[in-house]
């Protein structure tokens, strides 16, 4: 099963988790085995190259936003780094995968309060069973900006603050002090025990500090360990956003969205882009072909053919070809006191075609349009071109007759349509 990581940015600190996710349906106390984690600077060289090293990773993300931040800027070295963003969340909606997690130790129906306290924000969040109800933020941390300088809140200081904040914002949402039976603290505080010891005398609820290894395989812990189980209620929310698959706030989502829909619009037009390419493909190819030009008839005198001796002997006309006229027989004059030979007629050799020189064409030809291009002109049956008439057209041939009522034969490259 492929690792997890999350990174929880914190003005003061980039906290990073790698684990191994649980099985499926599992949320026991040991399922979750964390491979390595680190604690780094907001930002620096050290910083840059453990991003840099997670290039290709996809991340979930735990903004911890101090006031005037924004989102996108929190997220640039991240993004400038490779590494894919695919959950982005609040420190709130971190610790509502965190109360989830922690789903043996419920009190059912019970009102819980989950403070994430780090150095300079705190977030408080209301759950019922797991279920976030609502959530503060507040403005201020552990750690107090004094010059140029950062210093830790006294413990007296940071309880005080608690206890009225956690206090208001209960009774800002309808309820009162004694609904709470259950308060969790997390937070990279180093004296988060010593904090949680005066609210229980205050509050009289019951205090968790979330320093405990509730969820993290103990037996295979990351190098180095002892760190680590210091650092376990500091990277309790980076934790939880790794471990939780299905987090129920996604600062990403809007966004998401909206790239689905871009992308949904633009799959839309290419698909209507194919579908009139298609329907074009199937279009009758005559439909784009244009049309011919139209064959002006050519206005010629018909041909009128040779007088036919009375007594000469025709032979049948072929059926596709009409043959010239025979040839007058002459008559010789007999000499004187003999009588005239028999008067024979000449017939006319067989029509033979003989092949015609022109530059070839194209043939036209459909049951009811013969057309042939010679010569670079468009001609019908009785047209002349280059001294010679179409006597007919068919599929492959032209015939023609030329002045001297020969045959000719074209043979061209048949084009029907």
């Amino acid at each position: 099963m492929a690792t997890r990581i999350a990174i929880e940015l914190s003005p003061d600190a980039c906290r990073i988790v790698e684990i191994d996710p649980a099985p499926a349906g599992e949320r026991r106390r040991g399922s979750t085995r964390v491979r390595s984690f680190a604690v780094l600077p907001p930002s620096g060289p050290e910083t840059d190259a453990k991003l840099k090293s997670l290039r290709n990773r996809r991340v979930a993300v735990v903004v911890a936003l101090a006031p005037g931040t924004e989102l996108t800027a929190a997220l640039q070295p991240l993004l400038a780094a490779g590494i894919r963003v695919r959950t982005t969340m609040t420190p709130a909606a971190a610790l509502s995968s965190l109360a989830r997690l922690r789903r043996d130790f419920w009190t059912p129906n019970a009102l819980e309060v989950f403070v994430a306290l780090e150095e300079r924000v705190t977030c408080i969040a209301l759950m019922r069973s797991g279920a976030l109800i609502a959530s503060r933020d507040l403005g201020w941390g552990y750690v107090d900006e004094l010059g140029s300088g950062l210093e830790l809140r006294r413990r007296e200081d940071v309880v005080t603050r608690l206890v009225a904040a956690i206090g208001d914002f209960v009774a800002a949402t309808g309820g009162a002090p004694g609904d709470i039976k259950h308060i969790c603290v997390c937070g990279g505080h180093p004296e988060l025990r010593s904090v949680t010891a005066p609210l229980i005398e205050q509050l009289d609820v019951e205090f968790e500090p979330l320093d405990s290894l509730f969820g993290i395989d103990a037996a295979r812990l990351p190098e180095p360990v002892d760190e680590f189980r210091e650092r376990s209620a500091e990277l309790r929310l980076a934790w939880a956003a790794a471990a939780d698959s299905a987090p129920t706030s996604n600062l990403l989502r809007a966004r998401h969205r909206q790239a689905s829909r871009t992308l949904l619009a633009r799959a839309a037009v290419l698909a209507g882009v194919a579908a009139v390419l298609m329907v074009g493909w199937r279009v009758p190819s005559r439909v784009w072909r244009p049309k011919p030009p139209a064959v002006i008839a050519t206005t010629t005198p018909p041909v009128v053919p040779p007088p036919i001796a009375p007594r000469a002997e025709l032979r049948q006309p072929s059926a596709v070809t009409r043959p010239p006229a025979a040839a007058a027989v002459r008559e010789t004059p007999a000499p004187a006191g003999q009588k005239p030979p028999r008067l024979r007629a000449r017939q006319a050799a067989p029509d033979t075609p003989l092949p015609f020189d022109a530059l070839r064409g194209t043939i036209l030809y459909s049951p009811d349009r013969k057309l042939a291009i010679i010569d670079g002109r468009i001609v019908a049956p009785g047209d002349e071109i280059g001294g010679v008439r179409v006597i007919d057209i068919t599929s492959r041939t032209v015939t023609l007759r030329d002045g001297r009522g020969r045959l000719r034969l074209l043979t061209m490259t048949s084009k029907e349509r």
